[in-house]
């Protein structure tokens, strides 16, 4: 059995002058795939300086893996760390982004999605196991 079409990507709708975007660092896995890593990346889509998210750079994204049908496979909570009150700038066009490795379990085939848990709007991207 082939795997089944992969559905097309939804794009986040920016908050305040930030766009966000995940991905995953490849299309399709195999049902032995032993990690996942997925970058989430924050955008300044305005044309002013904007404060960089300081969720990316401490203690990460909360995120949210589902599958096909729906049903939560994984949620990252995002671990409780002091954080230093510094906050980037990010000129117009300007991006930064961190990464998220997930480990996942014995994981059916089929098609498989990821986006946030909780916070910003970071779209939807999707990935197949099979």
């Amino acid at each position: 059995m082939g795997c089944p079409p992969l559905p097309k990507d939804q794009a986040a709708k920016p908050a305040g002058c930030l766009g966000y975007s995940i991905a995953s660092d490849a299309r399709s896995y195999s049902t032995q795939v032993s990690k996942i890593t997925f970058t989430v990346t924050a955008t300044n889509v305005s044309a002013q300086s904007c404060a960089g998210p300081f969720n990316l750079v401490c203690g990460g994204p909360s995120l949210q893996v589902t599958d096909a049908t729906g049903r939560t496979v994984w949620t990252r909570t995002p671990p409780a760390v002091a954080c230093p009150l510094l906050v980037r700038l990010l000129q117009p066009g300007e991006s930064m982004s961190t990464k998220v490795d997930w480990q996942p379990p014995s994981l059916a085939a089929g098609a498989y999605s990821v986006q946030a848990a909780s916070g910003p709007d970071l779209g939807r991207s999707y990935f197949l196991v099979c």
